[in-house]
């Protein structure tokens, strides 16, 4: 009996070793410039790294950063990414820059519930739907982003919203007044001027 109970923990802890170093195996990395540059860290360093910058890496696919669940800030900025779905498993995500990519769809970022600084300048994106939704939400940066949104009434944050628009004024959006502000191809203007 007490031989099958040790083989059994011995078995547990065998698989567990072996679960967390698949989730965080180099080797299993698809892009390249993504591999090279966290090969700058340990296994135990990723499984506890809050703050990320992979700017100009030259990076496509970022499927794998979505295993660093305990990302609080990353920096994508100029980089060649297209699809951020994976994004979305970050929770606890306070600040993303995703800044000159490929980006045109950014729904994935609506199960971010602690985002509160976002950078989507320089990305070819079409709608803000998703982002409507974050009410922790307090700077939004659109610089060279030529999106529309007809009203914020209908957007969750809760404070205030500040705004870099898409020529980089800057405005300061109170939760009390958003339904007094639209964006028209990427230029935000009170909503009485057309």
């Amino acid at each position: 009996m007490k031989r099958s109970i040790s083989f059994v923990l011995i078995l547990g802890f065998v698989l567990m070793g072996s679960l967390f170093s698949q989730e965080f195996s180099l080797r299993d990395i698809k892009d390249k410039s993504l591999r090279i540059t966290l090969s700058a860290y340990t296994k135990s360093d990723l499984a506890q790294i809050t703050n990320l910058s992979l700017t100009g890496s030259r990076i496509y696919d970022i499927s794998d950063l979505g295993k660093l669940s305990k990302l609080v800030s990353l920096d994508l900025f100029n980089n060649r990414i297209s699809n951020i779905a994976s994004l979305s498993q970050l929770s606890n995500l306070r600040k993303l820059s995703i800044a000159d990519n490929f980006v045109s769809d950014i729904s994935s970022l609506s199960n971010l519930p602690e985002l509160s600084v976002l950078d989507l300048s320089k990305n070819p994106i079409r709608s803000l739907a998703g982002i409507d939704n974050l009410t922790s939400l307090k700077e939004l940066i659109l610089l060279g982003v030529a999106v529309s949104v007809d009203s914020f009434k209908y957007w969750k944050f809760t404070d205030k919203l500040q705004i870099y628009d898409r020529g980089g004024k800057f405005y300061e959006i109170p939760q009390e007044e958003k339904e007094k502000w639209y964006l028209l191809n990427g230029e935000l203007l009170p909503v009485g001027r057309r």
